[in-house]
């Protein structure tokens, strides 16, 4: 066992065979290789970690070291898949990058570069590549690793790592104390260190999920950005300096709140997100038509991204959203805009003396029950493929009934997800669908612990707990946690790649049904939101036939010949406590109807969550009202949904009908702008119904009223007004001058009046309409084409 210890971490064996495989005609030797991967994952992992821990490794910490990942599959076996493929030639980061994106989004060849080489070397972590003259090739292992299954790539994987310098000192360290690794990345700066710090603790879960499944003992390794260690300048330590470096990071932890006019407080974790979060509060697209004060020619929230090296600005739901400014500065910009759109906020400064006076102010911050996304859980199954997500809401839901504590380990959530799915798998013989894993590792366990056919959820929990070592379990268990806890939160948390959710999550913006945290001693576990556990404790019974009806819909093809589903899906469960009758009076005296707009439709759901209305378009809700709007390039369509009762809703015809050519279509841009929609009135009298667009009122026909139903007279500004006001430059160019030109996407009509170029050199053309506003639009063929003046009166409609 020595001899082959000795030859894993001196890469004897490894070395030889990798450089053969350059020979033209190789024939590569995959029983041998298959043979020392089987002799080096047969060797216990506690000899691996002695070894470890009794051997000096001389080499110094480089950053190179030190991994940055976007996706541990890709890095793994996507990498060895795709060079395997082809024949493994030798690829650069590029064709890399390229052929481990498949979503066919056209990006820039740095975005690929940067994706290929993060992933190309986090495979040579685990010893899959290694590089030659600038291009990467497939090791031995990585020409196996993809054959192997999913336990032998565990076991490979957490070996391997422990060849590196920067895991082989962390775990050297972990038998003796707990380790922040923050401590051995002092090379990079702290910024790059957060950033990579998820990507290190990938890497660590593979290593301390092979000592959970060995039982080698570790202690716990963590990233905490904000714990100062002793370090060294030129030899010497200079914690005697420690409370002088405490203090400065504590006049780093200076935050802003915002206070509403109800008495709600609005403040995150840092000055940046609560701005952003009262930028939200407040709109958006209200905010963005503040241009009083510019940043270096940029507004305060548009839709051009600034580029450059430094990160001037956040993209926050389509919007790029200018933070690269002062602490004061943003005060100022919120009282501005407090001023202006009369809200009566009140914004001032918290200067927290340490992290946990901190984290309970943040704490405390958290919406009302009221202020939950309700629309967002009504859509956690609308993307599903499998089982687990429904029998992980049970587990969460069941849970959360009993407990008092908001911390819930993760396994065992998915130890009552298997307790759940026991009954119509085994007792009824229900099919989840054939590449289902939840039922897969349900029938392995129930042979493997020969769980008796008579006990039902809780009993089956405790069964499992007894046997919590068995490799059985703990297979099953890794293999249900991989993804589901993340995959869950996508109505909240919509990142790229699912890894990313978790860390996420603990972003309090999101007010997420729960976040997610590591703990690499009891193991992995959820926070629930405070307010998100009253409201499932409040409406356990709801939600949980809810979710049984929803699974039933998805199972339901593959099981037709079961007439009720749902019952049977129930029949089991013995922890709900209220009466189904109960409920549902309850639900009929409430009638809550939540709405949710997607990018394909919108839904209207009841108080029990069935959806009693389904249309293209988006829904608005105004006055206890519910109204279908739909914006075309012809005609802007608002018609009210009239809610029956509890279970149906209807369209009724139109109220508001405005033609592209109408003051009232030219506000909107798109079909996601509508959140400049303020109020709607409903006159059943004579029928002429009144919408308010950006604080103007509009008839149905889409004019310009005022006082009932007078005309306004549009305020048209002449263009010296413009220019005055103005810091764009006026063109000589005169060729555009006395064009008529129809815009896009509202299709108004209009007459070019003088031409700008802008202080950084972009050129705008000054249009004023038929309808007598006057517009500057940048110089851009896809925003406009110019037309005939014998085209012109058919295309302005009285």
């Amino acid at each position: 066992m020595e001899e082959i210890i000795e030859e894993f971490f001196d890469h004897s064996f490894e070395d030889v065979v990798n450089e053969d495989m350059f020979e033209r005609d190789y024939n590569f030797p995959q029983s041998k290789v298959e043979d020392y991967i089987m002799s080096v994952v047969s060797t216990p992992y506690q000899q691996f970690i002695d070894y470890v821990c009794s051997h000096y490794n001389p080499k110094p910490i480089e950053n190179s070291d030190i991994p940055q990942i976007s996706n541990y599959e890709a890095c793994t076996v996507g990498v060895c898949q795709v060079m395997k493929f082809r024949d493994n030639p030798g690829m650069d980061c590029v064709e890399l990058g390229k052929a481990l994106f498949t979503d066919d989004v056209e990006r820039k060849e740095g975005a690929f570069f940067k994706f290929g080489e993060n992933q190309v070397k986090g495979a040579s972590f685990h010893g899959l590549t290694h590089c030659y003259y600038k291009k990467w090739f497939l090791t031995c292992l990585g020409f196996i690793y993809p054959e192997l299954d999913n336990e032998l790539q565990q076991y490979l994987a957490a070996r391997t790592l422990l060849r590196n310098p920067f895991f082989y000192l962390i775990i050297s360290e972990a038998k003796e104390k707990d380790v922040n690794i923050k401590k051995y990345m002092a090379g990079l700066s702290t910024s790059t260190q957060i950033r990579r710090s998820s990507s290190c603790m990938h890497f660590f879960d593979v290593i301390l999920r092979q000592c959970q499944i060995e039982n080698v003992s570790l202690h716990s390794i963590y990233f905490d950005k904000n714990e100062i260690s002793p370090t060294l300048v030129n030899n010497e330590s200079i914690s005697d300096n420690y409370e002088d470096l405490a203090d400065r990071q504590r006049n780093k932890s200076k935050n802003i709140y915002v206070i509403l006019p109800n008495g709600n407080k609005i403040m995150r974790k840092n000055a940046i997100e609560t701005f952003i979060a009262t930028l939200q509060y407040i709109g958006l697209s209200r905010v963005a038509t503040y241009k009083e004060r510019l940043f270096s020619g940029y507004p305060l929230v548009g839709k051009i991204e600034r580029g450059g090296a430094y990160k001037w600005q956040k993209e926050v739901d389509g919007w790029y959203v200018y933070t690269y400014i002062s602490n004061d500065t943003k005060i100022q910009l919120l009282k501005d805009l407090s001023a202006i759109f009369n809200l009566n906020l009140k914004i001032a400064y918290e200067d927290f003396g340490d992290d946990k006076s901190k984290d309970d102010q943040i704490e405390s911050a958290k919406p009302c029950i009221a202020d939950l996304s309700i629309n967002r859980l009504c859509s956690i199954f609308f993307d599903v493929s499998t089982t687990e997500k429904f029998f992980w809401f049970i587990s969460i839901l069941q849970i959360c009934f009993k407990a008092k504590s908001n911390k819930v380990l993760i396994r065992q959530i998915v130890i009552r997800m298997i307790a759940n799915a026991w009954y119509p798998i085994i007792r009824r013989n229900l099919s989840f669908g054939y590449s289902d894993p939840l039922s897969k590792l349900t029938k392995d366990l129930h042979y493997k612990l020969q769980i008796p056919l008579d006990l039902n959820v809780d009993e089956i929990v405790d069964l499992i707990n007894k046997n919590i070592t068995d490799p059985a379990v703990s297979n099953a268990l890794w293999r249900l946690s991989r993804n589901t806890p993340s995959d869950f939160l996508r109505p909240w948390v919509e990142k790229d790649y699912i890894c990313e959710n978790k860390d996420e999550s603990q972003n309090k913006t999101h007010v997420a049904l729960y976040s997610i945290f590591d703990e690499y001693i009891e193991g992995s576990y959820i926070i629930i939101d405070k307010n998100w556990k009253a409201y499932l404790q409040n409406n356990y019974t709801s939600l949980l036939n809810f979710t049984y009806r929803q699974l039933a819909k998805f199972i339901k093809l593959r099981n037709k010949q079961i007439i009720d589903l749902v019952t049977l899906l129930k029949h089991n469960n013995d922890t709900i406590a209220i009466s189904q009758t109960d409920e549902d009076t309850h639900c009929v005296d409430r009638c809550s109807f939540y709405v949710l707009n997607t990018n394909k439709a919108g839904y209207i759901f009841n108080s029990q969550y069935d959806e009693i209305y389904t249309s293209s378009g988006k829904i608005i809700e105004f006055n206890k009202r519910f109204y279908r709007v739909i914006l075309s390039e012809d005609n802007f369509v608002v018609r009210e949904i009239k809610i029956i009762n509890n279970k149906q809703a209807v369209l009724s015809n139109s109220i508001i009908n405005a033609l592209f050519d109408t003051p009232l279509y030219t506000n909107f841009e798109n079909k996601f702008d509508l959140d400049k929609i303020e109020d709607i009135r409903i006159k059943s009298s004579d029928g002429q119904h009144e919408i308010k667009v950006l604080g103007k009122w509009y008839n149905n026909k889409g004019k310009l009223i005022k006082n009932g139903n007078q005309q306004e007279t549009v305020s048209t500004k002449t263009f010296a007004d413009l220019s005055n006001s103005s810091n764009d430059v006026m063109n000589e160019d005169s060729s555009f001058i006395g064009k008529y030109i129809r815009l896009f996407p509202s299709h108004a009509v209009g007459k070019i009046i003088n031409t700008k170029i802008t202080p950084r050199g972009d050129k705008k053309i000054v249009i004023q309409t038929f309808d007598g506003e006057v517009k500057e639009i940048y110089n851009n063929p896809y925003l406009y084409e110019v037309i005939s003046p014998s085209k012109v009166p058919n295309l302005i409609k009285d």
